[in-house]
């Protein structure tokens, strides 16, 4: 019971904070929406967690609601964030679009005929991707322009590189070194 109990908890923890992170994001851009992001699913469950204590243990709303030890509350935290990590790799995919999705849907748009390797590459090539992603960088505090208008990575930066690094050699890739 533990195991389903811890999962179903995670499910709810993940489903509300992605209910909770659209409706935010519909109606509100950030200029960098990375710490919203890793706050809301970092500290919305404990929010949960708090509201489940309080409307059981206080108010007496739920008097029949089944006690739920503090390892499970743990171990459903613990899977939420693994889902949550998952999700946060994947959102600049989704938000800004992958060269490998953007081929896909190009290919799709032009199917049965398809298109040539050439035509491909010319598609490619005519998409300026590199500004909107730089200014992202930038906001999100990962790259700063430096007084002789070069680029140059941040600490924060550097920690994301360096964790970029680590999980590579871990995965054993090769890591892209510039």
């Amino acid at each position: 019971m533990f195991f389903i109990n811890s999962l179903i908890i995670a499910f709810i923890f993940f489903v509300s904070s992605m209910i909770v992170h659209i409706t935010i994001w519909k109606n509100h851009r950030f200029k960098s929406p990375w710490l919203p992001l890793v706050l809301l699913f970092a500290l919305f469950p404990i929010f949960l967690i708090l509201l489940y204590h309080f409307s059981t243990s206080f108010l007496s709303i739920f008097p029949n609601a089944p006690i739920i030890s503090t390892f499970e509350w743990l171990s459903a935290y613990l899977l939420h964030g693994a889902l949550s990590m998952g999700y946060s790799f994947l959102y600049p995919t989704a938000q800004n679009g992958s060269p490998a999705v953007r081929l896909s849907l190009y290919l799709d748009a032009h199917m049965p005929d398809g298109k040539t390797e050439n035509e491909v590459f010319d598609y490619l090539q005519s998409r300026d991707d590199l500004n909107p992603r730089i200014n992202d960088l930038i906001s999100s505090n990962f790259l700063s322009i430096s007084q002789d208008g070069k680029l140059k990575i941040t600490l924060l930066g550097r920690i994301f590189t360096t964790l970029n690094r680590v999980i590579s050699q871990f995965l054993c890739l090769d890591y892209f070194e510039g």
